[in-house]
């Protein structure tokens, strides 16, 4: 990324803001920011030349423009919750997933048996799409995780 850097060019890092550099070595280049620190003091780093400041860095902060970052509003968040199915296996039909045997066996009191615990991703306070629910209700999909 910067392998055709010369002493002098301007480059900006995410943290320091607009920097001159100041040397190039086999290494690295080395870079002299505008703005001060706390103390008053010019900062001096030293980057790689693929912009990162250490190996161990994961990202490149160090680029040839200025980059912005705007951050987004807040996400609706997917809640996932666990529910037990409880089904009718009258001849093998059941329409209804049923939050409790209590509540499968008043709907049909013979044949009921636990389908499974299925993992659920919902909006808080909805009912999750691809489901239809006998007693949501009595599930407690509608209270805040």
């Amino acid at each position: 990324m910067f392998r055709d850097v010369k002493v002098g060019d301007r480059v900006w890092d995410l943290v320091n803001g607009w920097g001159v550099v100041e040397e190039v070595t086999l290494d690295g280049l080395g870079v002299l920011f505008e703005e001060p620190d706390l103390d008053g003091d010019r900062v001096d780093v030293t980057y790689r030349f693929d912009g990162r400041a250490n190996s161990w860095c994961r990202r490149s902060t160090l680029f040839w423009d200025e980059i912005v970052i705007t951050a987004p509003e807040k996400p609706v968040r997917l809640v996932e919750r666990t529910f037990e199915g409880w089904v009718n296996l009258y001849k093998n039909i059941s329409p209804y997933f049923h939050p409790s045997l209590d509540s499968a066996e008043s709907y049909a009191n013979q044949y009921v048996g636990l389908l499974g615990t299925f993992p659920v991703k919902m909006v808080v306070s909805g009912v999750p799409e691809g489901f239809t629910f006998l007693n949501v209700e009595g599930w407690g999909l509608n209270e805040i995780a």
